[in-house]
């Protein structure tokens, strides 16, 4: 069980300023992003005691897995292992944290376990070469029509998550198609729909050809009707429309759908 979030994401906020700053800046060799952080990761590490994770903190998960790419990138602009695909370092760009669309964790997420294998046992805080989380909550099959590229492999007997009108960020956005090309596409719920606040619920986007393992390719969130859907509908009964459908759609996502156990790698 986790605590609420504003108890608990106060330290999470500060690290992911550094990463922020950090992935702001132009590196000469995007695979030098843990390497090049581990001097910080080190020195953290040795005052809060905790546990590093390619670029993330146990203490941290499972929020801090809820970051995005500002300018979503090609596949193609590297071929060497990174990181794991959960790990903001496994891609290039920005990375943005998304704490303003923060509500409450799912309570029947668990992290199970999380384990990443360093590319040099003298560097613990640098390169890795390999990474699991495995968690316990909720899956719900996903398609989103207005995404470019967005797989619709469906099983018509599953009830499925549409994120039509969610906020949708993709790690890889043009080699997307090929990247998922014969896998499903799942939500993973981290934090629950909040009715005062009209918030969530938010999760990662989550691929898989044999349902055993998974993949990240991105986030998602819902938010309230906000003043660009205003001021483009310009019609109180379309925009009166288009939130109670948004509503219905965050009331329902994850309703029908069971705890399960798996593996992004």
């Amino acid at each position: 069980m986790y605590k609420g979030i504003r108890a608990e994401d106060r330290d999470c906020r500060n690290w992911m300023d550094i990463v922020e700053h950090y992935t702001y800046r132009k590196l000469s060799d995007e695979l030098d992003r843990l390497p090049a952080i581990s001097g910080i990761a080190q020195t953290w590490a040795q005052t809060s005691n905790d546990r590093y994770l390619a670029g993330l903190w146990k203490s941290h998960l499972p929020l801090g897995l809820l970051w995005s790419h500002e300018q979503p990138h090609r596949q193609g602009e590297f071929q060497a292992y990174r990181a794991p695909s959960w790990s903001w370092a496994s891609t290039v760009g920005f990375v943005k944290w998304h704490d303003f669309m923060l509500t409450e964790v799912d309570p029947m997420l668990e992290v199970v376990s999380c384990i990443t294998q360093p590319a040099h046992s003298q560097a613990p805080y640098g390169a890795v070469q390999s990474g699991s989380l495995t968690v316990r909550g909720l899956v719900q099959q996903t398609v989103s029509h207005g995404v470019p590229e967005f797989p619709t492999l469906m099983n018509e007997d599953n009830e499925y998550l549409d994120l039509d009108l969610a906020d949708v960020h993709l790690d890889f956005w043009e080699t997307l198609a090929s990247k998922v090309e014969g896998s499903r596409i799942f939500s993973l719920q981290i934090c629950c729909f909040d009715e005062t606040t009209g918030k969530g619920p938010s999760g990662l986007l989550i691929t898989t050809k044999d349902g055993k393992e998974f993949s990240r390719i991105g986030m998602f969130f819902f938010e309230p009707p906000q003043s660009h859907d205003i001021e483009e509908l310009n019609d109180f009964e379309a925009l009166l429309e288009l939130s109670e459908s948004r509503k219905f759609v965050q009331r329902s996502a994850f309703q029908d759908s069971v705890p399960q156990v798996i593996e992004i790698i």
